[in-house]
């Protein structure tokens, strides 16, 4: 099952990122920068649900669930509410929180996939995670 995850997480991280990263030709710069946000805000969404469940089901604990959710919780208010802007300031609060999670988490099957994306996303948005 571990190894199946391996082959197919590489592949949703791509479609993911080129998804968010695609300029549509018919909308403004502004336009596609909401876009962008309103993508971001689903793939945290997603992460926030996969910590949840994780917890649910006994692979994180509830102090190890906590600064995931609270990520998500400020990032989707930082991108809905600066679409034009939120990048850095989110980009700077992911690396934060991932240097907090104990290795526990990052070894998280479900957990480390959720935090790929998001990761993925942001290098493509912000030009990285530094």
């Amino acid at each position: 099952m571990t190894r199946k995850r391996l082959v197919i997480a590489p592949l949703v991280v791509i479609v993911a990122l080129a998804a968010c990263a695609k300029q549509s030709p018919t909308l403004s710069p502004e336009a596609t920068r909401a876009a962008q946000a309103t993508e971001f805000v689903k793939r945290v969404g997603e992460l926030q649900n996969a910590a949840i469940q994780a917890e649910a089901t006994g692979g994180l604990t509830a102090s190890q669930t906590r600064p995931i959710v609270s990520f998500c919780v400020a990032a989707a208010r930082t991108a809905k509410d600066y679409p034009a802007g939120w990048e850095k300031t989110v980009n700077t609060a992911y690396r934060e929180m991932k240097a907090a999670l104990p290795v526990e988490v990052l070894k998280n099957p479900t957990a480390a996939f959720a935090l790929a994306v998001v990761e993925g996303m942001l290098i493509t948005l912000n030009g990285g995670v530094q």
